[in-house]
This record gives structure tokens, sequence and C-alpha cells, in this order.
């Protein structure tokens, strides 16, 4: 499972020191899985070597906030590509990434390295056997891989037929979404608010999450083009919710079709997040 060995938190408030405008320094690590993850747009049928081993997690120092990527590889290739793709993220908020913090490998290889020079980024490392001194990134991964574990453990207790381990890239996805969504105790702010320096109008999004694996209740697509179907035709499937449409609106959910394995962004849904 989802593992990654986590030094005293007292670390936490050291390496923030100093870090006020988002961007200024980004931690990051890589998070492994001896269990391979199914991706998104598929239906769970490809091989093992197609599948996720892990990923690549970002964490901004001033902010909290963390972007993540899974990976099917850990090397520098894949993770360059996870990079990128932080950056892009942080472009769309309005923020440019100017340092990173880092163990070792892969962030050491040549390439990487390169990459930041290109992009005129400072990266600094922990010492050899000190691993602690990136304690920033270790315990978010320590902290969102805990939450996708138990909401994968609650789902299994409550719905063991339709208990699928492989589903947890999407278990990661939504602990990093509720992370960055919930305001923090000291600030009354959410870390994505404070990336992007913008507030919330409201918490409603958070209102509109639900259990993740819970059943769902999918309207039958005739009926959502408003068209009509046989009076005694089911007018809804079954489906599991695997979080938040991270391309859509927020009352917008993932649904795993049950029957074929496919993943779809469904706005007129039923949740029972009590699994009654």
């Amino acid at each position: 499972g989802l593992h990654r060995a986590v030094p005293n938190p007292d670390h936490l408030n050291v390496l923030r020191h100093g870090n006020i405008l988002p961007g200024s320094d980004v931690s990051t690590d890589q998070y492994m899985s001896a269990l391979h993850g199914r991706l998104p747009h598929t239906k769970g049928k490809e091989s093992n070597s197609k599948k996720y081993t892990g990923g690549t997690l970002f964490l901004d120092h001033a902010s909290t906030v963390i972007c993540h990527s899974h990976q099917i590889s850990l090397r520098v290739g894949e993770t360059l590509k996870a990079k990128h793709k932080f950056e892009r993220w942080a472009s769309e908020h309005g923020v440019t990434i100017k340092k990173y913090h880092a163990n070792n490998a892969p962030f050491r290889a040549k390439k990487f390295v390169q990459d930041c020079t290109n992009q005129g980024q400072d990266i600094t490392y922990s010492g050899v056997g000190a691993h602690h001194q990136n304690g920033v990134a270790e315990r978010s991964i320590r902290t969102v891989t805990q939450w996708a574990r138990a909401m994968m453990l609650h789902q299994a207790l409550h719905w063991p037929s339709e208990a699928r381990l492989d589903l947890w890239p999407f278990a990661l996805d939504h602990a990093v979404y509720l992370w960055n969504h919930m305001p923090q105790r000291e600030s009354r702010l959410a870390p994505i608010e404070i990336f992007g320096c913008t507030r919330f109008a409201d918490y409603l999004h958070l209102q509109r999450a639900h259990v993740w694996g819970c059943p769902t209740y999918v309207l039958d697509p005739m009926l959502q083009d408003g068209k009509k179907i046989p009076k005694w035709q089911p007018r809804a499937r079954r489906g599991l919710y695997l979080g938040v449409s991270l391309q859509h609106s927020s009352n917008v959910g993932r649904i795993l079709n049950l029957a074929t394995g496919h993943v779809s962004p469904q706005f007129h849904c039923v949740y029972d997040d009590r699994f009654s």
C-alpha cells in the first residue's frame, strides 16, 4: 500500500519560516505503491506495466497547497512531466515557482537539474540520511495517503462486494482535493485560497462533497436528454463515487460504471452517502 516514513512534525514550522509568498519555496517528494493503480481514462483492464506505481507530490510552503501527479514510472522522464504539469497549474493561479527542495533521486538527475536551471529556479537537497529536512513534503504525503487509505477502508467495510484496491489513485485525488479546499484552523483560509490570493464566496463546494466510494444512482442518459423510456425500464443505474471531477464544476462527480469499468463525469446523480 501507499506509505512514507515521516519525521517529527516540528520541522514543518522550521521549513515554512520566512516563506511568505506562494512559489518562493516548494518541497517535492515521491510516493510509491506496491499495488498498481488503474488509469482514469481506461476501463481498468490494462496490464500492470501500464498502471500507476506511485507519483510525485509538490507542496508550497507558504500556502501548504498540494499538487500531485500519478506516474507509471518514477524515473526522471515521468517526474519532469509532473514538474511541468505543476508549473502550468501554478501559472494558472498567477504563481511562478522560484525554488524547490527535494530528497536525492531522481531530483539530482542531470535532466531535472538542467530543467530548473533553464527556468531560473534554485533547487536544494536534504542531506544523505536526513530525510527529515524535507519534512513538509513527507508529512503532507503521510496525511493525504492516510486520508485516502481511510476512505478506501470505509468503502470496503460498507460495500465489500465492490471494494477495488486498484482505485487508490482516485482516493488520493479526493484526499488532495479536500486538503486544498478545507479552511485551516489558524488562518480560516483554504490552502488554494492562499495560493491563488483569492477568497471563496462561500464553501458550497464542500457541502457538495460526498463520501468516497458510496453507491451513486445515475439518471438514464435518455432521460438526461429529455427523452422518454419504457415505463418499467429502470430510470437509473448504480455506480461508485470516485470524487469530484477535477475538470468540471464541484457538483459533477466522477462515477465508476460497475458493469463496464468506465469512469465518467456525471451531474444527474443521487448519492447514497450512508450506504443504506
